[in-house]
């Protein structure tokens, strides 16, 4: 596993597990995947920290989720940004693993508007892998 960064780059893809429920019937992604509404700490996975072989074993982390993706750059043209957050819960992926920050104070209304824009963001990339049901 590649050593941390100590930053990420506008580039950088981040992925972000989708539970079945947060996938249309058409494949495309709803706001709720990036609901930022009740979730203090959204979750989000560092691409270039997960090796491409080893994609698949990432999907272990939360069984039966899919992931989407967007860049740091598409997060951060909605106001926000990411914090690299070792979480031990992802195992040999700890490292890989980064949190949503910046919308603390934020409105709801704020709030709805940035989940869909990162909504649409993901969708301009496609489901990376579907979620099972």
């Amino acid at each position: 596993m590649p050593a941390p960064p100590s930053q990420l780059s506008s580039q950088d893809f981040l992925f972000r597990f989708l539970h079945w429920t947060r996938v249309k019937p058409d494949g495309t992604v709803n706001s709720g995947a990036f609901g930022l509404r009740g979730d203090p700490e959204i979750s989000l996975g560092v691409e270039k920290l997960i090796p491409e072989t080893a994609l698949d074993h990432f999907c272990s982390v939360k069984p039966g989720h899919g992931l989407a993706k967007v860049t740091m750059d598409q997060i951060q043209a909605v106001g926000l940004n990411v914090q690299l957050e070792r979480e031990p819960e992802w195992g040999e992926f700890a490292e890989a693993h980064a949190i949503l920050v910046g919308y603390a104070g934020w409105t709801n209304k704020r709030k709805d508007e940035a989940a869909r824009a990162l909504r649409d963001a993901a969708n301009g990339w496609g489901v990376v892998r579907p979620p099972a049901r």
